[in-house]
């Protein structure tokens, strides 16, 4: 009898956060750049073929807070991530959090995702989280990616 009113209090908070998603546009990366840090070079150009990013961009109606949200991959996340409204000239500000940021030009449908962290955050202090390597060999490398979108 516990298990079963565990499970129906379960159920109800979570429907109690659950929210109207609606798919908007369907992105696709077309190329990808960034550097990479090589023991023996440094810090080189990374241009490699890689497996196109798929992005999606929902309108979220019945949230107050937020307009749409972007998830990143083909299936949703814990990470999916809130936006901005469209600017009045549309354009569309994704914070990805962690040194990433996703923007979308409404008019020709262009997305560019970069992740900034890397190479310039190598020993700053931080205590809390690892996000600050002290080395090169142990950054993470900065990137950037580029698509087009469909509106659904």
């Amino acid at each position: 009898m516990k298990k079963l009113i565990v499970s129906l209090l379960a159920t109800v908070s979570f429907q109690a956060v659950a929210y109207e998603k609606i798919l908007a546009y369907e992105c696709q990366s077309t190329a990808r750049v960034g550097f990479v840090y090589d023991a023996a070079q440094g810090w080189i150009p990374n241009i490699t073929k890689f497996k196109p990013v798929i992005y999606k961009i929902f309108e979220t109606p019945s949230l107050k807070t937020r307009k749409y949200e972007l998830q990143l991959g083909d299936k949703a996340t814990l990470s999916d991530l809130a936006c901005d409204d469209f600017s009045p000239n549309g354009l569309l500000y994704c914070d990805i959090g962690l040194g990433g940021h996703f923007k979308l030009n409404k008019a020709n449908l262009r997305f560019v995702h970069s992740f900034d962290h890397g190479y310039f955050n190598v020993g700053v202090p931080n205590q809390k989280l690892a996000l600050h390597p002290t080395t090169d060999a142990e950054s993470l490398s900065p990137t950037q990616q580029i698509g087009l979108c469909v509106k659904k």
